[in-house]
């Protein structure tokens, strides 16, 4: 079996869940951006108009982008997170997998979001094809990148995924698959028209079914009322 795990880094396909992410922050203003790596986005958000101010565990040293602010702290430690309610989005690229109370952090930055705010969260999708492969071989096999990468604590379906964000007290109005990582996993031949081609129907074929066929899900949504 193909091997789609992949070293973590600013994936430049328009089918990617940084293209998505990136498609739904159309207007200037601010962003928190929790789980920002070394600023991945940064510099495409700061095109666009949007100020991030970044979180993650990095060492500050290790942040290659001009953030607004950068904040050292563990998302688990939700509670150490003090902002107003300043932000247009909340960013959570590929992120929540690796929370435990995920729950409770999506609840708690409801504060932090402006009242016509948007939340956009990125996840994997454990159900895709490849993984449904590998269940019927027998392999279930973690790795360090990827979707089973060793680090993960929660895996998502596009179903367990939305109940997540519903039962924290969203409204979800988007969802977008994503295509598998052409790009990173044929490095070298990553921006060959034939790949790019591949990765456009890739893209079509996630469209169509997307709990079998993404590799991720890009949802976009809003503050609604709570239930639990």
């Amino acid at each position: 079996l193909i091997n789609w795990d992949f070293i973590y880094q600013r994936k430049k396909s328009p089918y990617s869940s940084h293209g998505q992410i990136l498609k739904f922050m159309k207007k200037p203003g601010k962003a928190l951006d929790l789980g920002s790596s070394d600023g991945i986005l940064t510099d495409s958000l700061n095109q666009k108009g949007i100020q991030s101010v970044c979180v993650d565990m990095v060492d500050e040293k290790k942040v290659k982008t001009d953030c607004l602010e950068y904040h050292q702290i563990d998302l688990e430690r939700h509670d150490l997170l003090k902002f107003e309610r300043e932000f247009d989005y909340i960013v959570l690229a590929d992120v929540i997998e690796h929370v435990r109370n995920a729950p409770e952090l999506m609840r708690e930055i409801q504060k932090f979001l402006l009242e016509d705010g948007r939340i956009v969260v990125s996840v994997p999708n454990i159900a895709t094809w490849f993984y449904r492969l590998s269940l019927l071989f027998g392999r279930f096999n973690y790795g360090d990148r990827g979707i089973l990468d060793e680090t993960h604590v929660r895996f998502y379906t596009l179903d367990t995924i939305k109940q997540l964000l519903e039962r924290s007290g969203y409204v979800i109005k988007n969802i977008r698959p994503t295509c598998l990582p052409f790009e990173l996993v044929f490095e070298s031949i990553g921006n060959s028209k034939v790949l790019k081609f591949v990765d456009k129907m890739y893209y079509k074929l996630s469209s169509f079914w997307p709990a079998f066929f993404a590799y991720q899900f890009v949802l976009e949504a809003e503050i609604g009322s709570y239930s639990s």
